[in-house]
């Protein structure tokens, strides 16, 4: 996929998804991509996408270069393919940006990648508020200095961008702790009951296909997930079914993918 269709497809589905909203008042909204637990409190739908993925990757090439350490430092672990099942290895090369694969999850991911990408999917989606509301302009930010973040929005720092006082709150994405996860999980359990039995054969990466069902909340039991506690990942997965419902892991693997929980923030001048 070109880097400049990719990008498009960002910001294209960014606003369809942002205009269907109206900016919270005394009740929060419900962020893009999440369903409301409670409230001002949601959660993702479903894990992120090898699709969210490139858009992410594809907006860092854009800002930092693609010679960038961090554009680099996004790179999916791809060596993450065969580590138990040799036949795996052709994965490799394909799973992470071949178009086939564009709805399956983001695996071969660190905690620590999720949780930059969790704060860049803060900012752009902060950012394309804004923009549907009239608030700033779609400028094309390009480098390092010029790009959204919140907190540039608030310090005035963002193009001189003068702060709307009747928009003062904020997204924040994030990992669930622990807790969270297990709690909402139990509320919408896995819509399949078989886990693949041979990971050799393709059709069991199907096992977890995203997006099946519009309205669908997917907790399926084929991944692990990132947590926000360190190096802590809760669910069974397709590569140890029976194993610990909380477990630890130092390390991105492809049987651990993560999707973030969601509040809104109230942005307080005194700090």
């Amino acid at each position: 996929m070109k880097m400049k269709t990719t990008l498009y497809l960002s910001l294209l589905a960014l606003l369809i998804l942002s205009s269907a909203f109206l900016w919270p008042k005394k009740s929060t909204i419900t962020p893009p991509g999440t369903f409301e637990v409670s409230e001002n409190f949601y959660c993702d739908k479903h894990v992120i996408s090898n699709f969210a993925w490139l858009e992410y990757m594809a907006w860092l090439k854009k800002i930092y270069g693609k010679e960038s350490l961090e554009y680099k430092a996004a790179q999916p672990n791809a060596d993450v393919w065969g580590e138990e099942f040799i036949c795996l290895l052709q994965l490799r090369k394909y799973y992470h940006k071949h178009k086939a694969y564009g709805d399956y999850p983001a695996v071969g991911i660190s905690q620590k990648q999720a949780e930059k990408y969790l704060k860049w999917r803060s900012d752009r989606v902060m950012q394309y508020f804004l923009i549907s509301r009239k608030v700033i302009p779609n400028y094309n930010d390009s480098t390092p200095e010029d790009f959204f973040t919140i907190e540039k929005y608030f310090a005035g720092k963002y193009h001189n961008a003068a702060v709307h006082k009747k928009y003062m709150q904020y997204p924040v994405y994030s990992l669930p702790t622990p807790e969270q996860y297990l709690s909402i999980s139990k509320d919408y359990p896995a819509y399949t009951d078989s886990l693949p039995k041979i990971p050799c054969y393709f059709d069991s990466l199907r096992a977890i296909p995203l997006h099946t069902a519009p309205k669908q909340i997917d907790f399926a039991d084929g991944l692990s997930e990132w947590t926000k506690t360190a190096n802590t990942i809760v669910g069974n997965n397709w590569r140890k079914p029976q194993g610990e419902i909380v477990g630890i892991s130092k390390k991105a693997s492809n049987y651990i993918g993560f999707r973030a929980i969601c509040t809104w923030e109230s942005y307080n001048e005194e700090k």
